[in-house]
């Protein structure tokens, strides 16, 4: 069931204009410019905007703030009528003369007129001379001096032309005259409509005459003079500007035409649509194509060339929230708003359909066109309304049925059209309908896991497959009913197809991009964030390929499908509106785009006075250094950074700041600034909006610092503006300090190094006398040591002659002196000697033993072991060493011996370097000797057993073993059997 209600269209039902809102800037009284009549715009080698006014002098724009040029400042007069850039020098006329001043705001000259009044509405350069227009004739400056050229005094000059640079015109009320031969003039005589030209232009063969009452003209030197075709408005021109193939014409009262050289098509701007005044004065073109239009009353109009244009309350729609928007195929626009009911426009009227005529007054989230075209509504709970293509009049249909249809929320539709079946995304699920059968008989799809609460559907006639975006998820309804599910736990709100590729737009998490082939996933991925997009936040798609549209609620991105760059658009781009509304795009039959936001309705131009030069990048430079804080021009280095010379920083300057300073008229708050130290930094930093960068502390070196300005992340082919400075060594780093201090360190060193040195072989030397006394007192003890035993040798050897000779034994008596006399050459010989050899000792002790058997008839048995390693011949024994213990055994261990005396005396290696002598007798031993106490500890104390000793310890020094033992031999049951003695002498 269905009611049907038949509405006939009434023409003057809500009929609206529908006008388009162009994107301007405004400079004006509200924010910085003097005064509301801008007369002259002129824009200096920086990109800067000179404004000149009717009262206020001129204001000077760099995208950001104002600077004034005033009377106060040196200029003639406050009122300006034209601004000129001749050799970097801003030549600005005034009532009275023509102001000079330079880059930097600096006044220069002024030439005054001699007359009172005269205004200078016109000034150019020409063969090395300045030539100055006014309302009473033309003047040239030479050398300095202002000169009123006479042929042409009390004409009304408004501007010049210089043709082919070798010829000057004047534009005057007398035509076009040429300064070099003024007979030759282009006027009513030759054709022209009117004697009044205000410009002239090189077009095509020939000339563009702009006159101020007769329109635009066409001098063409083969075709004579005609009236420019195609444009026939009626108008009081007063500035005219030409930029590729379009023709900026200014008027007095009708705003700016926009004429099209090649279609002949016009676009007027007035305070409409727009403009800030309809009286407009004067045109100009920035280094970015925006249009600068100077008007009397409403200050400057700038037009950014906004691809978008913005509908609204103030020129068509009934209220500016738009949820849903339309553009069917018989070019009507259909949206739906806050406002209640849908709207319609066309270029006839415009008609609100609400339930005066039959249609609900609740929202309309969605509209539709099938490809019968008929329009569908889907409302926000009273289901779904239709109007039928086939009726012939605006009939409303609004389903029926069991009271699921009428309190339906319907969020999308979309439609298979080799079926005619539609599809409709709703709060309850997907339903769809047979859009051939009259009765419109809604049906759920009943397909399993398909979810309630859906936000959106798209049939892809590609694969033939439905596919769904939801509140919990979304899915690919395939053909043979089951479900490719996607992400259960995300919101989805919409869903875009393009063949194989499935784009679903995502709450949270931008947009979930799907590529399915024969019923399976191929690639998964997210496009949000990270690669671009200015929110994750998704409310619009929209397709435009090769681009996709996605709508947030921080504005438009267009991406390129396949190239993944991203650009954003906001309000600087045109895009006033922002945040847009889920599902309130489409695109039309001339391939616009319509988006829907919470601030009007936004139409974005396929190709229609699109601004490219938008794109280029913005003008950028240092605008300031600071030393330690203090700008450079107040420095000592200000000569040399005015003149644009290297600068050499003192090594304690070396705080410096520098100011990036960039303009892009139409996104001058979406500059980003990089910047790097060479010779500090390795790679550029992060991009900033920062313009302001310090640095401290720099050590002495060369340095250079660059910076670069862009829009939007758009670095690519941007060369950096470089300032190239040194930061100077103290100069306690420079070479020849450097070289003189380490000189002087050398020296230093040198000088005590030799005096250490010096000292020291002093030291050494008194050192090596000093051993060499020792070794010297050393060897003299020894020789005392060793004449110390001899007198005690000799002593007890005479001793025992001495008691032969007693006897009356002379005949043992003289044998015994014949061997005392060979003993005592021996011994006074070897006692020349450090050292002799184990020989010479053996044979002085086996004469001594000779002389003992004589002169005590002592008979007793002497044996000598001599290991084999051991070298009898070699000087290894200091002299008379053994001797002293061989006459001990003699005298204390022999005799009174109850047995046959012996005395054994062996020589062996205890290590390479110890030799072992042993000197053992059979005696009676110690314990029997009457002096046995008193040689308990040296054997007995005589002078010669404590010489031995000390000749010991001098000869061997810090020595681990003994120097000499004496041992007492018992037998078994304790008994004495002897002594031995144990002497060890250290080897080299």
């Amino acid at each position: 069931m269905y009611k049907l209600l038949g509405i006939l269209f009434i023409f003057f039902k809500l009929s609206f204009s529908f006008a388009q809102n162009y994107n301007f800037q405004y400079l004006n009284n509200k924010n910085g410019l003097p005064q509301s009549q801008a007369y002259a715009v002129c824009f200096d080698t920086n990109s800067i905007a000179w404004i000149g006014t009717q009262g206020g002098g001129v204001a000077i724009y760099d995208g950001e703030s104002f600077n004034y040029l005033t009377q106060e400042e040196g200029l003639i007069s406050n009122r300006v009528y034209h601004i000129s850039l001749i050799n970097n020098h801003m030549y600005i006329g005034c009532k009275g003369g023509v102001s000079v001043f330079d880059m930097n705001f600096q006044h220069l000259y002024n030439y005054e007129f001699e007359e009172v009044g005269i205004l200078a509405q016109a000034i150019c350069s020409f063969h090395n001379s300045i030539w100055i227009g006014s309302n009473k004739g033309v003047y040239m400056l030479k050398n300095e001096q202002l000169k009123k050229q006479v042929i042409f005094q009390d004409l009304l000059i408004y501007s010049f032309f210089i043709e082919n640079n070798s010829k000057l015109w004047v534009c005057s009320d007398a035509g076009v005259i040429n300064v070099q031969n003024p007979t030759n003039r282009i006027n009513k005589a030759r054709g022209l409509g009117s004697e009044n030209v205000l410009k002239t232009l090189p077009y095509k063969n020939g000339w563009l005459i702009a006159t101020y009452d007769q329109g635009l003209w066409v001098y063409d030197t083969g075709n004579g003079i005609h009236k420019l075709k195609g444009f026939k408005e009626k108008i009081i021109l007063l500035d005219v500007l030409k930029t590729g193939n379009e023709l900026w014409i200014a008027t007095l009262n009708k705003g700016v035409f926009v004429f099209d050289l090649t279609t002949q098509m016009s676009t007027q701007f007035t305070n409409e649509n727009g403009l800030s005044n309809n009286h407009v004065h004067c045109l100009a073109e920035d280094d970015w194509g925006n249009k600068w239009i100077g008007t009397s009353g409403g200050g400057v109009s700038i037009y950014n060339n906004s691809p978008f244009v913005m509908y609204n309350k103030s020129n068509g729609l009934n209220n500016n929230y738009v949820y849903s928007v339309w553009h069917d195929s018989r070019r009507n626009l259909w949206v739906g708003t806050q406002g209640l009911g849908v709207m319609r426009m066309n270029d006839t009227a415009t008609v609100l359909f609400d339930e005066e005529l039959g249609f609900t007054s609740v929202k309309t989230k969605v509209i539709f066109e099938d490809t019968k075209a008929n329009i569908w509504f889907g409302t926000e709970g009273k289901g779904i309304a239709v109007i039928p293509a086939n009726v012939g009049k605006d009939t409303v249909i609004t389903l029926r049925g069991n009271g699921l249809l009428e309190n339906l929320w319907v969020k999308s539709f979309t439609e298979n059209k080799r079926k005619s079946t539609l599809y409709v995304g709703s709060s309850q699920g997907i339903f769809y309908l047979k859009n051939n059968r009259q009765n419109h008989t809604l049906r759920k799809l009943n397909v399993d896991s398909i979810p309630n609460r859906i936000n959106g559907v798209q049939w892809n006639d590609f694969d033939g497959q439905l596919a769904y975006a939801s509140a919990t998820g979304a899915g690919i309804v395939l053909k043979d009913k089951k479900i490719l599910g996607f992400y259960p736990n995300k919101t989805f709100r919409n869903v875009l197809v393009k063949d194989s590729v499935y784009w679903f737009g995502s709450a949270e998490n931008g947009i979930l991009e799907v590529v399915i082939k024969n019923k399976k996933v191929v690639s998964e991925r997210w496009i949000n964030k990270s690669i671009g997009l200015a929110s994750n936040n998704i409310y619009q798609l929209t397709l435009d390929y090769p681009f996709l549209w996605i709508g947030t609620e921080k504005g438009l991105n267009q991406m390129n499908i396949e190239t993944k760059l991203i650009r954003q658009f906001g309000y600087e781009e045109g895009f006033e509106g922002i945040e847009t509304n889920v599902n309130a795009s489409c695109k039309d039959a001339e391939g616009n785009l319509w988006f829907g936001t919470t601030d009007g309705l936004f139409l974005y131009r396929s190709g229609q006075l699109i601004n490219q030069g938008q794109n280029r990048p913005p003008k950028f430079n240092f605008d300031d250094i600071s030393v330690f804080f203090k700008p450079i021009e107040q420095t000592v280095y200000q000569e040399k950074y005015e003149q644009k010379q290297p600068i050499s920083f003192a090594y304690d300057d070396n705080h410096l700041t520098f100011k990036i300073k960039a303009l892009h008229y139409a996104f001058q708050n979406k500059i980003q600034y990089k910047w790097m130290l060479k010779g500090e930094d390795k790679n550029w930093s992060p991009a900033s909006k920062n313009n302001s960068i310090t640095y401290s502390n720099l050590v002495p070196g060369e340095y250079t610092m660059l910076a670069k300005a862009a829009i939007d992340e758009h670095w690519e082919n941007i060369p950096p503006v470089a300032f190239k400075f040194t930061i100077l060594a103290p100069f306690w780093q420079k070479t020849g300090f450097k070289v003189a201090y380490i000189s002087g360190i050398v020296f230093l060193l040198g000088g005590l190094i030799f005096l250490i040195v010096n000292r020291q072989k002093k030291k050494n030397k008194v050192q090596l006398e000093k051993v060499e006394l020792e070794k010297s007192v050393l060897e003299l003890e020894q020789k005392a040591l060793r004449l110390q035993m001899n007198p005690h040798f000799i002593f007890n050897v005479l001793n025992s002659i001495h008691n032969l000779i007693i006897l009356n034994d002379s005949t043992k008596a003289r044998y015994a002196l014949s061997k005392f006399s060979k003993l005592m050459r021996q011994v006074l010989e070897n006692s020349r000697e450090k050292f002799i050899s184990i020989d010479e000792e053996l044979t002085t002790i086996q004469q001594y033993v000779q002389l003992e058997k004589l002169t005590n008839a002592n008979d007793f048995e002497l044996v000598v072991n001599v290991a084999d390693e051991i070298d009898l011949n070699e000087p290894i024994l200091p002299p008379m060493m053994l001797q002293p213990f061989v006459e001990n055994a003699i005298i204390h261990g022999l005799k009174n011996s109850p047995r046959p005396g012996s005395i054994q005396i062996d020589f062996k290696l205890e290590s390479n370097h110890i030799l072992m002598c042993s000197i053992r007798d059979n005696g009676m031993g110690r314990a029997a000797s009457k002096q046995s106490n008193a040689q308990k500890s040296n054997y007995h104390k005589s002078t010669a057993l404590e010489v031995t000793q000390e000749r010991l310890d001098n000869l061997n020094g810090d020595f681990e073993k003994k120097n000499f033992e004496i041992i007492d031999l018992k037998n078994q049951t304790g008994e004495p059997i002897g002594t031995q003695v144990i002497l060890r002498i250290k080897l080299d």
